[in-house]
C-alpha cells in the first residue's frame, strides 16, 4: 500500500506536502499527524499561524504515485519526467487515468504510458505548474 498524500503550492508560492482536505470550498494541505498531537489548538487560524494547515492553489495539487525517479525523488500527478536515453528521452507529464485507476506518464505525441518502473529510468525534471515550457 502505498501512502495517500499531495502536494501543492500556496499563494505566496511555497510548496507543501501532506494530507488534503476541502474546507467551504477552499483547498488544504496539512499533516494532520502534527495537528493531531498539537491538541491545544482550537480552529483552523491556529493551525494556519502556527504552520501546520496551508491554503493551496486547486490547480497545483497532485496527488503521489507512491513511486520514486532514478534520484529517489517523490513523483506527483503533474510532475514532469525525462526518460533515460534508451527510453528515447522523452519528456512526458504524469496524470491520473480515471477508467484504469493508474498513473501514467503522458505527452501530445502518445496516449501514454504506465508510470512503473520509472525508478530506474525516468527523472523528475520540473511540474506542469512551475515549467510548463518543458513540455513543448
Amino acid at each position: 500500500m502505498r501512502p495517500i498524500k499531495f502536494r501543492g503550492k500556496t499563494k505566496e508560492g511555497k510548496r507543501v506536502k501532506g494530507d488534503l482536505l476541502n474546507i467551504s470550498g477552499k483547498l488544504y494541505i496539512a499533516n494532520l499527524q502534527d495537528i493531531s498531537t498539537n491538541r491545544h489548538y482550537h480552529c483552523l487560524i491556529d493551525f494556519m499561524n502556527n504552520g501546520l494547515l496551508f491554503e493551496v492553489i486547486p490547480e497545483t495539487v497532485g496527488q503521489f504515485t507512491g513511486l520514486k525517479d532514478k534520484n529517489g525523488k517523490e513523483i506527483y500527478e503533474g510532475d514532469i519526467i525525462k526518460w533515460d536515453k534508451k527510453h528515447l528521452g522523452k519528456i512526458e507529464e504524469v496524470r491520473w487515468n480515471q477508467e484504469d485507476a493508474n498513473f501514467y506518464a503522458h505527452n501530445s505525441e502518445d496516449s501514454g504510458s504506465w508510470l512503473t518502473g520509472c525508478d530506474k529510468i525516468g527523472e523528475v525534471i520540473g511540474n506542469q505548474t512551475d515549467n510548463p515550457e518543458l513540455l513543448k
